[in-house]
């Protein structure tokens, strides 16, 4: 019997075990949020030293020669991304095509209406000159009438909203999952 036919949900034909795979990253996502929500820790400052140092937690990448516990931090990291969201703030580090800024089901990049003009297109860029109004016209060439009516609903006055300091002009939110049971299956 297949791996995956065991981890399903007793209801469904399985035996109802927990993918070790998933769980794992669960675990790791944890011990990420801690490297991440608690910069003061000696952990998190040996870490920023060797591997962040001049970008951010979620900017950085494996670095040379990383070790394993950097490694499967930065595997627990995908799972932090998919749940955070970017405020939109004045929009100028954001990228439409691949960061996290629009809220549907789930936090996701814009979706593209067709071929992709411009690959490094802000969302500083869809704003009106001086001014916190939407370009409306601008994201309707861009975007899917889906996209257009949940970016104008984004509220343009509100200030980026800081969780510390340590974050810039940006800021994540982020659901704390962690004190909620979830089942893995």
């Amino acid at each position: 019997m297949a791996w995956k036919t065991l981890c399903r949900q007793k209801d469904l034909g399985g035996l109802g075990f927990r993918d070790i795979g998933r769980l794992n990253q669960a675990l790791l996502g944890k011990q990420t949020w801690c490297v991440w929500d608690r910069l003061d820790s000696l952990l998190s400052q040996i870490l920023k030293q060797r591997y962040f140092k001049d970008k951010s937690f979620f900017e950085c990448g494996t670095g040379a020669r990383p070790s394993y516990a950097w490694r499967s931090i930065l595997w627990g990291r995908e799972i932090l991304e998919k749940g955070m969201i970017k405020t939109v703030g004045k929009g100028e580090s954001i990228r439409v095509w691949s960061d996290n800024w629009i809220f549907d089901e789930f936090p996701r990049p814009a979706l593209q209406s067709g071929i992709v003009e411009d690959e490094d297109l802000l969302v500083a860029d869809l704003l009106l000159p001086n001014s916190a109004l939407w370009n409306v016209p601008m994201l309707k060439h861009y975007f899917l009438e889906k996209d257009v009516n949940l970016i104008t609903r984004i509220d343009r006055d509100c200030q980026a909203v800081y969780l510390n300091e340590r974050l810039e002009l940006l800021s994540y939110i982020f659901k704390k999952v962690w004190e909620h049971f979830v089942p893995l299956s």
